[in-house]
C-alpha cells in the first residue's frame, strides 16, 4: 500500500499571518525544501521506503510536482502533475481582465513582475519549463482543455519540452473539463492511469481495471500513450524502481490555500 502524509507547508491557511505571507516568493525556494523536509522525515521515522515517493499535486500542487523532478531531479521516484504550472511568466501573462484587480497580489506571492527584467529572470529561475532537460523519473499529466486559471498550454509546453528532449510522459487531456476533473467518469478513468502508473513506478499493488485505463487511453495524447500500455497481471512481480541514493517512500503535502494541494504518495 500506500502511506499519505499531509504537510502544512509555509503558506497554507489556518496558522496564522506570518506563516502565510512566508510563502511569498519562495515557490521552488522554502516551499519546495518543506516537501524535502517532509519526505526525510517520513525516511527518519520508517514510514516510508527509500526512492520511492511520489509526489502528486494539483494546479500549485502541480506546480510542486514539476519542480520536484526538475529542482531535485533525482529526489522523487516519480511525479503527478494535475493542471499545474511549468512557466510562472506565461502563467502571470495568461491571466484574464477580470483577475487584474488580483494580479498584483498574485506577482507577490510568486515573487516577481514579468514585466521586469530581474522579476522575469527570477520566475524563470523557478519554472520547471526552463529545466525540462533535467526531468529523469516518470511523470503523468493531467489538464482540462477549459481550464481558466491554468491555461492547458502550461501543461502542453513541458510536454513538448520533455519530448524535444526525448523524455518520456504520460498526457491526459480531458477536452471537457476546466480547472480539475468535475466529472465523474473522467474522474476515473484519470485514477485509473494513476493507479497503474503508481504501480509500475512505486511497486504497488493494483487492479489495473482495463475499462478505466481504456478512457484513459482515448483521452492521452497518441504520442505518450505507450506509457498506458496494459499493465501486468496481478500475479506479475512489479517491476522493482532503479534509482540513485536519493529518494523517499511517499507522502502528502496539502495546502488549504484556495483549495490547492500537493500530495507524496509514499510506499511503505
Amino acid at each position: 500500500g500506500y502511506a499519505v502524509l499531509s504537510v502544512n507547508f509555509r503558506g497554507s491557511t489556518g496558522f496564522g499571518r506570518d506563516f502565510l505571507t512566508a510563502s511569498y516568493g519562495e515557490w521552488g525556494g522554502q516551499m519546495h525544501d518543506d516537501l524535502l523536509d517532509a519526505v526525510m522525515w517520513a525516511e527518519r521515522e520508517n514510514i516510508a521506503l527509500p526512492n520511492r515517493t511520489c509526489i502528486y499535486g494539483g494546479s500549485y500542487g502541480g506546480y510542486a510536482a514539476l519542480a520536484g523532478l526538475t529542482l531535485t531531479p533525482t529526489f522523487f521516484a516519480c511525479g503527478v502533475s494535475v493542471v499545474g504550472i511549468s512557466n510562472l511568466v506565461t502563467l502571470a501573462n495568461s491571466f484574464p481582465p477580470y483577475w487584474l484587480p488580483y494580479r498584483a497580489h498574485m506577482l507577490q506571492r510568486i515573487g516577481g513582475d514579468p514585466a521586469d527584467p530581474e522579476g522575469r529572470a527570477f520566475l524563470e529561475s523557478v519554472s520547471p519549463l526552463f529545466f525540462a532537460d533535467r526531468i529523469q523519473r516518470p511523470l503523468l499529466i493531467v489538464h482540462g482543455a477549459n481550464d481558466p486559471r491554468v491555461p492547458q498550454g502550461e501543461s502542453d509546453q513541458i510536454v513538448e519540452a520533455m519530448q524535444l528532449h526525448g523524455t518520456p510522459v504520460t498526457y491526459l487531456l480531458f477536452e471537457d473539463e476546466g480547472h480539475g476533473l468535475s466529472k465523474e467518469p473522467n474522474r476515473l478513468a484519470m485514477l485509473g492511469a494513476g493507479e497503474a502508473f503508481l504501480h509500475q513506478n512505486l511497486g504497488g499493488r493494483c487492479l489495473c481495471d482495463e475499462t478505466l485505463l481504456g478512457d484513459a487511453r482515448r483521452v492521452a495524447r497518441a504520442d505518450t500513450q505507450n506509457l498506458l500500455a496494459p499493465a501486468p497481471s496481478s500475479d506479475t512481480p512489479p517491476r522493482p524502481y532503479e534509482s540513485s541514493e536519493e529518494g523517499e517512500g511517499g507522502v502528502e503535502e496539502r495546502s488549504e490555500q484556495q483549495g490547492l494541494f500537493t500530495r507524496l504518495l509514499l510506499r511503505a
